[in-house]
């Protein structure tokens, strides 16, 4: 149920960046948290930082506005080189790509290099596939 009044809304949505930013681990998750919110904020989502599916927490989690219990749309990783080269870590990473298949939520992976180039050309891919979900 949206809020009252729209001043309310919007000071909502402003702690609930706040609050965001605090919990995010890597300046690349820094980084594309603007383009993931001018992606979600239009189509009534929020962007959920380090959110928990099952035993693991993926970077971020975009999720629908008003709706209960949460309802995730996508799920964001942001693959900086130096945790995600060792192969224990990539067994982990198949381990969670295999979660959120099974959970029938979409996976997006960017490499620390693909985010420092452009942030909004990574969040570009995740609008393609959202029009194909509309």
């Amino acid at each position: 149920m949206p809020y009252p009044d729209r001043k309310t809304e919007k000071a909502i949505r402003q702690v609930r960046r706040m609050l965001a930013i605090l919990r995010m681990e890597s300046p690349i998750e820094t980084k594309i948290y603007p383009a993931l919110l001018a992606l979600a904020e239009p189509r009534g989502c929020y962007v959920l930082p380090q959110y928990k599916l099952k035993r693991f927490r993926y970077d971020f989690a975009i999720c629908v506005l008003y709706s209960l219990p949460r309802r995730v749309v996508a799920l964001v990783e942001c693959d900086g080189k130096a945790f995600h080269q060792t192969p224990i870590q990539r067994r982990r990473d198949r381990r969670k790509d295999e979660i959120a298949r099974q959970e029938r939520l979409p996976l997006f992976r960017f490499s620390g290099s693909q985010i420092n180039a452009d942030p909004f050309k990574c969040v570009e891919q995740i609008a393609d596939t959202w029009q194909r979900w509309s």
